[in-house]
């Protein structure tokens, strides 16, 4: 590992092969503990999501029958008006990364093969 204020510092278990750094190898977490860990939180927010969901509509007066049917297929209780605005809202964040490639190619300068304006 580089020595200096600078140095990369390993931030998975992984980066530290070859080392015999036992008891940092064992204080740090593993990449599938990390990767369980962005599963667990994913899993967390969606839950409580749909909970709020759930809830609002419990409290707008809706039947446990019809709450949970709104979870399960949302497009069903959706306007046309909404309905739009989600296919737009889709279509920027698809279309997002491709965005920086195409300016890109748009503003390049034509080469003028070495002659002088």
């Amino acid at each position: 590992m580089p020595d200096g204020e600078n140095a990369k510092k390993p931030r998975v278990a992984s980066e530290y092969a070859g080392d015999n750094c036992s008891k940092l190898y064992r204080t740090l977490p593993t990449e599938r503990e990390a990767i369980m860990k962005v599963i667990f939180i994913f899993l967390a927010l969606h839950v409580l999501t749909l909970g709020f969901g759930m809830a609002i509509d419990l409290m707008t007066g809706f039947s446990l029958r019809d709450s949970l049917s709104n979870l399960k297929n949302p497009f069903e209780v959706m306007s046309a008006q909404e309905r739009l605005i989600v296919c737009l809202f889709l279509i920027a964040i698809s279309a997002a990364p491709f965005l920086p490639s195409l300016t890109k190619n748009s503003s390049r300068k034509k080469p003028n093969n070495g002659k002088r304006n």
